[in-house]
C-alpha cells in the first residue's frame, strides 16, 4: 500500500491531523498512545486517502480524565473507529481497579452508543518501570481479565497485546526490543509492531 504523506508530525500527544480523509480513526489514551509514529504507521498501512487518523493520547491522563473528554471527541460525526488503550495511569497513581473497570465500561458504552467502532486494547506489561510493585500487577491483571471478558462482548474487536509485548524470559516486563528504556513506554519498534498487529486484526471496511 502506498504511503500517504499527510501532515505528519514526529512530536507527541494532542490533536494532530494526519491526512484529509473522510473516515476518521482516533487513538485514545495516555502517554503510551501519544507517540505519533503509531499514527503514521497505521496511516501508511491503510494506504487510502479515504482515511484520516488522529491521536488523542495525552500524557498522565487517567480513565476519569478520558471520560471527561470523550464526549468532545465523539462530536465529530466522521469518526469511524476509536482504538482505546487506557488504565495504566490509574494503576500507577493508586486508583482502585474497580474504579478503572467502571470507567472503562463507561467509555466503551459511550463510544458504542455513538455508533462508532470500538477497538479495546489490553494494558501492556510494565514490571521494569521503577514505581512498579506486586500490588500494581494484581490490579493490571484484574483489569486485563475484565477487558478480555466484558469488552469481548461489547467492543467490535478486543486485542490482547500484553503477551505479544511481554518478555518471555522476564514475565510481566516489556520485551527489551520494544522498550523505550523506562520499562513502561514502547519505543518506535514497539509502536510499529502494535500498529501492524492492529491493522492485521481489525476489519477496515468502510
Amino acid at each position: 500500500m502506498a504511503l500517504q504523506t499527510g501532515n505528519y508530525s514526529p512530536t507527541f500527544g494532542g490533536d494532530r491531523l494526519m491526512t484529509s480523509g473522510k473516515n476518521k480513526v482516533v487513538i485514545v489514551g495516555d502517554s503510551i498512545t501519544e507517540l505519533q509514529v503509531q499514527v503514521k504507521t497505521l496511516l501508511t498501512l491503510l494506504g487510502s486517502p479515504s482515511w484520516e487518523l488522529m491521536n488523542h493520547g495525552i500524557s498522565a491522563h487517567t480513565t476519569t480524565m478520558l471520560i471527561a473528554r470523550i464526549a468532545g471527541t465523539l462530536q465529530d460525526t466522521k469518526i469511524n473507529t476509536i482504538i482505546l488503550l487506557a488504565g495504566i495511569v490509574d494503576i500507577i497513581t493508586g486508583v482502585a481497579s474497580a474504579v478503572t473497570i467502571a470507567n472503562l465500561q463507561t467509555l466503551y458504552t459511550t463510544i458504542k452508543a455513538a455508533n462508532v467502532k470500538l477497538i479495546a486494547i489490553t494494558l501492556l506489561p510494565f514490571k521494569n518501570y521503577a514505581p512498579w510493585n506486586a500490588a500494581m500487577q494484581v490490579k493490571l491483571d484484574a483489569i486485563n481479565v475484565w477487558i478480555m471478558g466484558y469488552a469481548n462482548s461489547t467492543a467490535n474487536k478486543t486485542l490482547d497485546l500484553y503477551p505479544l509485548m511481554e518478555d518471555p524470559g522476564n514475565p510481566d516486563c516489556l520485551l527489551p526490543a520494544y522498550d523505550s528504556g523506562d520499562g513502561l513506554h514502547p519505543n518506535v519498534a514497539g509502536m510499529t509492531f502494535m500498529q501492524n498487529y492492529e491493522f492485521n486484526n481489525i476489519s477496515w471496511k468502510l
